[in-house]
């Protein structure tokens, strides 16, 4: 279902979004399958499947977050192009691209798991050094581009290629 607004949509479910997902994953090389670590409502969903995604593997740690991220995916159609999991431990997934924007778990992100995406964004919070320590050591292997950055400067996100 397209929506005739989806800031106010996602923002009545509690999950103010929308405005991000254009600058941070709008220029992201997709695939047909994404993994979502931090699925939140399912406003990246939503929008990745607008884009012609047809599967999502996400992962949200927050049980009312998940259970709203069910309900969003019944209302708009898309539950059968969607699994959903509580909790991310850095496990692989079998999809070609990931998107990563979940506080925390930047420790669990290693570089053998993120080389086998073909293509990633990954949001680093000020807060956590992992991920990014993480990312920079893999520079002479990749060059990841900074494609946005939270208003507040507290959170950006680095996407390859």
């Amino acid at each position: 279902m397209k929506l005739p607004n989806p800031r106010e949509y996602f923002r009545s479910k509690g999950c103010d979004y929308w405005d991000e997902q254009q600058p941070a994953y709008g220029s992201l090389r997709l695939y047909d399958s994404v993994t979502i670590v931090g699925y939140e409502c399912g406003t990246t969903a939503y929008f990745l499947l607008q884009r012609g995604v047809k599967r999502i593997i996400g992962f949200e740690s927050d049980p009312r977050l998940l259970e709203i991220a069910k309900e969003v995916a019944r209302e708009l159609g898309f539950l059968d192009k969607v699994e959903l999991y509580g909790e991310w431990n850095g496990q692989p997934t079998d999809t070609d691209t990931l998107i990563m924007d979940c506080e925390g778990c930047e420790e669990f992100l290693r570089p053998e798991v993120l080389l086998r995406y073909k293509s990633w964004c990954v949001a680093f919070h000020v807060w956590s050094p992992f991920a990014l320590n993480r990312i920079m050591a893999l520079r002479p292997y990749i060059n990841p581009r900074k494609t946005y950055t939270t208003p507040d400067g507290r959170e950006t996100v680095y996407c390859f290629p």
